[in-house]
């Protein structure tokens, strides 16, 4: 089976990153937005808008992340409630919009002969594959989808003896890999990424300058520029109104402490994803533990979870950060696409 164009997506909580085997790509937030009135359904003149154009226009904008907690959200079966019935539908809708508007950005369309094959987060892929695959197939002929850290892992021909750590806005993904599909027993999942880190820098923020007219997106940037857990952290200031005047706040310890908080949950993440390993296998993986996603650019963050995994485990543990954390997913996904027999396409 042969196609005119392979595609790799890393369909992110929070961002989307799609490469082609034509050497397109694009890099977007996974959000859309919705025009809140006619008024602002003329500004925008669409029905919706996409990534940055939605985050830029939010005022005017009901913002929607489908894939905000990691996950779609589904109704328990049995239920019947109207809101939770339309908040469903709603974001089946924004999630078909994303992707084919994401793979429409690297010329793929439905003219196109395409195959795709989509990481996502391990908890959408176990609960929403069915959906996703329904998705991109209105725009691909065939397509696959697998968790964000075994694409990483695919990418980096780390198949055998290694962790991933994927530190996504909603979830964080540990997998072990050991020369065969990753099992669930070998993948754990974390309900917490860069969001929960963003909650608890803002509550810190608010806590100590009530006053303060700060959004969570600009306290965001700010994390995304100097978030550390290294023992001298970059200064933090940002310049803010406080009781109606401007006011540059030193933010520094408020970032430092909501970061910190992030690196004993992911430490036992892994001492659980180790712990059904005998120590031959375990003492492999623990020389290479590999970081990647967004998350993954906390400064210090490798040494912080190197120290913890020597300390308690008594011997030599390594972990490193992948150079491209924005489209190792995607390199990975694509790379399996252009590898994969036509019989596993044939077996979606």
């Amino acid at each position: 089976m042969t196609f005119q164009v392979y595609v790799g997506m890393d369909l992110g909580s929070h961002k989307t990153a799609v490469m082609t085997s034509e050497g397109r790509r694009v890099f977007l937030p996974t959000v859309i937005g919705r025009p809140r009135d006619d008024l602002s359904r003329r500004l925008m003149k669409a029905d919706a808008v996409f990534g940055n154009a939605a985050i830029e226009g939010h005022n005017s904008l009901e913002l929607i992340r489908p894939l905000a907690h990691g996950r779609l959200k589904f109704q328990a079966p049995g239920t019947s409630d109207p809101k939770g019935m339309k908040d469903e539908v709603m974001q089946r809708e924004s999630l078909g919009l994303i992707v084919q508007h994401a793979l429409s950005l690297v010329g793929v369309t439905a003219d196109v002969n395409a195959a795709v094959i989509i990481g996502v987060p391990a908890l959408a892929c176990s609960e929403s594959k069915e959906l996703i695959v329904e998705i991109a197939r209105r725009t691909c002929r065939s397509v696959m989808v697998v968790s964000e850290p075994f694409a990483v892992a695919y990418g980096l021909d780390q198949l055998s003896g290694a962790v991933v750590v994927d530190i996504g806005a909603g979830t964080t993904d540990i997998c072990a890999l050991c020369g065969i599909y990753p099992r669930p027993e070998h993948q754990v999942t974390l309900r917490l990424g860069g969001d929960a880190i963003d909650d608890t820098f803002t509550n810190l923020v608010v806590s100590q300058y009530p006053n303060a007219i700060v959004s969570q997106k600009i306290l965001c940037d700010l994390k995304e520029r100097f978030g550390s857990v290294a023992e001298n952290p970059p200064q933090a200031n940002l310049t803010v109104v406080v009781d109606g005047r401007p006011q540059v706040l030193n933010l520094t310890k408020q970032l430092q402490e909501a970061c910190q908080s992030f690196v004993e949950p992911v430490f036992s993440g892994l001492k659980q994803c180790l712990s059904s390993w005998d120590n031959e296998m375990q003492s492999r993986l623990l020389r290479n533990v590999i970081l990647a996603g967004g998350g993954s650019r906390m400064q210090g963050l490798d040494i912080a979870l190197e120290r913890l995994l020597c300390e308690y485990y008594s011997e030599h543990a390594r972990v490193n950060r992948i150079h491209d954390s924005v489209f190792a997913g995607a390199a990975g996904a694509l790379k399996l696409a252009m590898e994969a027999r036509p019989e596993h396409w044939n077996a979606i």
